[in-house]
């Protein structure tokens, strides 16, 4: 089916989140991804998701791509608008593992090209994507 979670690495801290891409309950390739609480607000979830995009569409041939936010995480809607996505107007209830219940997410989608698509690797280690196996629940 081609989903597929990767560790994201800290080239100091080791581990520090996940990141994975899965079909939507609408069939379309879709990002989810987790940082640790110790590491927001350093960009490190941008980096990642750059990074993830390259990853998709040179390994896998993905040229189109979803995300989702928590309607209430503002700062996770900034990292998505800075790696390219665009908002749908969609807002549909997701069920939440970390809080254990289900609460409203905004949707959004970007277009992807390789010349779109950047990895700066400043911080994460050069093979920050290790294969944990799959997962449905990554975010």
């Amino acid at each position: 089916n081609g989903d597929q979670t990767l560790v994201i690495d800290h080239r100091d801290e080791g581990p520090i989140g996940s990141i994975g891409l899965f079909t939507s309950q609408t069939g379309h390739p879709e990002i989810g991804y987790w940082i640790g609480k110790p590491f927001w607000g350093q960009g490190l979830a941008t980096e990642a998701l750059s990074g993830f995009q390259t990853w998709a569409h040179v390994a896998r041939g993905r040229r189109y791509l979803t995300a989702g936010h928590f309607a209430d995480n503002g700062a996770s809607a900034q990292v998505l608008i800075k790696a390219g996505f665009l908002y749908t107007g969609e807002v549909r209830p997701l069920h939440s593992l970390a809080r254990n219940t289900t609460v409203p997410s905004g949707g959004r989608s970007a277009s992807m090209s390789t010349s779109r698509s950047r990895a700066s690797g400043r911080r994460l280690s050069g093979d920050w994507w290790r294969n944990v196996g799959i997962s449905r629940n990554s975010r």
